[in-house]
């Protein structure tokens, strides 16, 4: 059944523009282990008060996500946007891959040139999703110390848990909402002596766009 579903991942394209951006993983290495969503109807009131409170703050943004993150280098804590009232906004992609049972879900926060955040593939009633971090015209990252390219992006695998507030039916129309929390193993980023390693956590809420 695993085996089918990573197949089946492998070989599913995008349909919106983060796939030329992005593309698809093309090695083992890339994924992690798919595992089964959690569904929590109480969910829904929780994400949809925390998106208002911040949308009325910022009435000039458009954004259907909010990200918090963590960011450890070398297993020092460098960067962090938990408990201090300072989210980061996205606005997650979709696509459908209804004959599948397929949806993929994409959300990055940043510059369009710097983004970091996590791509989720929902299967049915398994998921699997990663971190990724792309830097446009700098090859800085690779997945594996030993690794001997450097990539402007790299998908990273993670241990996760995702929240959705009901049950996909994989049709056009439907919106999905929900919570990812995500820890990235340890990835890598060019250093001037030597490579630095690097960790992401990462908590957001979102709501998609109806899938088409």
């Amino acid at each position: 059944m695993r085996y089918v579903f990573f197949l089946a991942m492998l070989l599913f394209s995008f349909q919106f523009s983060y796939s030329q951006t992005f593309g698809i993983p093309q090695s083992k290495d890339d994924t992690s282990t798919a595992v089964s969503y959690r569904i929590d109807t109480t969910l829904k009131s929780e994400i949809e008060q925390e998106m208002n409170m911040w949308k009325e703050q910022n009435k000039h943004k458009k954004f259907e996500g909010l990200m918090d993150n963590e960011i450890f280098i070398n297993d020092v804590e460098t960067s962090s946007t938990y408990k201090k009232n300072k989210d980061e906004y996205f606005f997650p992609f979709v696509d459908l891959n209804e004959k599948d049972s397929i949806i993929q879900i994409v959300g990055t926060a940043g510059t369009p040139k710097f983004g970091s955040g996590f791509r989720i593939i929902i299967h049915k009633t398994e998921c699997i999703v990663l971190y990724l971090i792309k830097y446009d015209g700098n090859k800085i990252f690779k997945q594996k110390k030993n690794d001997s390219t450097y990539k402007s992006f790299v998908f990273v695998r993670t241990q996760y848990h995702l929240t959705l507030t009901k049950k996909p039916l994989f049709k056009k129309g439907e919106i999905i909402q929900g919570r990812v929390e995500l820890r990235s193993y340890p990835f890598y980023s060019k250093g001037n002596d030597e490579d630095k390693k690097m960790n992401v956590n990462i908590f957001a809420n979102f709501t998609t766009p109806p899938l088409k």
